[in-house]
């Protein structure tokens, strides 16, 4: 697989996020006391940042857990988010250590133009890099269970139809995997899981006010998720001194509660008064 046997030369990031290379990194958890739950506070959140470290580039994936990130993530966010996301994802595992399948940024116009060419079926190397690594994953023979986010989401949905496309007779079962916020339709995408032989580990985790999965993934398009993504797109695209903890896209989503009581924590009642009004509506049954 020439695009697991990646030239030594793009091994490594350019610093800045625009320009780095895609490439794939073991991240190690250098803080274990840190993490991300219902009671975080934003200092808390500030902390997860120095909590994961890119170890080192390598060519293939030798931990039991593995990431992909979404857009707009230079290497150093990707490494402690998807850290974050692994765990949530994984709340059993001890994770320590797991390898990032970087999905660098070349800026937002590049980087959501990327998003449209694979979710409209036509696979960009990024797709075609992360189906070599899975076709890797499976001759190996080592299980691994991965996390996408966002983008990342797409990316993986992509590169399973471009395995399938060519190796069609060819499981990827030793792979699995858990979509956070994920930007891909999750009826083509679990018609390309089923019959990739990859499963699920959970359900999607996604909150009812992220415009990535009801809008750019189509997964509702319903008048009131219109209505919900575009209340609460502002806070998907963040703002200077906001914290990550207002987006229901960035971190993982724990439950409505935990999103409510972050929402309070950051003084907006009003979307938080939403964010209340849509559990009264969907609790009350």
């Amino acid at each position: 697989m020439s695009r697991v046997s990646l030239d030594r030369v793009v091994l490594g990031a350019k610093p800045g996020g625009e320009g780095e290379h895609q490439s794939v990194y073991e991240i190690e958890k250098v803080n274990p006391t840190t993490s991300f739950s219902r009671t975080s506070n934003f200092n808390d959140v500030l902390a997860l940042a120095d909590a994961w470290d890119p170890e080192r580039a390598v060519t293939k994936v030798k931990t039991s857990h593995a990431a992909v990130n979404g857009m707009l993530n230079d290497l150093t966010k990707a490494s402690w988010l998807m850290g974050v996301h692994a765990e949530a994802a994984y709340p059993a595992d001890q994770i320590e250590k797991y390898t990032l399948f970087h999905n660098p940024t070349e800026g937002g116009r590049a980087d959501f133009l990327e998003s449209v060419k694979d979710n409209r079926g036509s696979t960009t190397p990024l797709a075609e890099h992360l189906a070599a690594v899975l076709l890797d994953v499976q001759q190996r023979g080592e299980p691994v269970k991965w996390v996408v986010h966002s983008q990342g989401g797409i990316i993986f949905k992509q590169a399973v139809a471009h395995h399938l496309k060519h190796y069609p007779n060819h499981s990827l079962n030793k792979n699995s995997v858990v979509f956070h916020a994920g930007g891909n339709n999750k009826k083509k995408t679990n018609d390309l899981l089923g019959r990739a032989g990859i499963r699920k580990e959970t359900e999607d985790n996604d909150n009812p006010f992220d415009m990535v999965p009801n809008l750019a993934g189509r997964n509702d398009l319903s008048l009131s998720s219109v209505k919900r993504s575009l209340q609460f797109a502002g806070k998907v695209m963040g703002s200077e001194g906001s914290s990550p903890t207002e987006s229901p896209h960035t971190l993982p989503f724990i439950s409505f509660e935990a999103y409510h009581g972050f929402l309070v924590m950051a003084k907006d009642y009003k979307s938080a008064a939403r964010v209340q009004q849509y559990m009264d509506k969907h609790t009350a049954k």
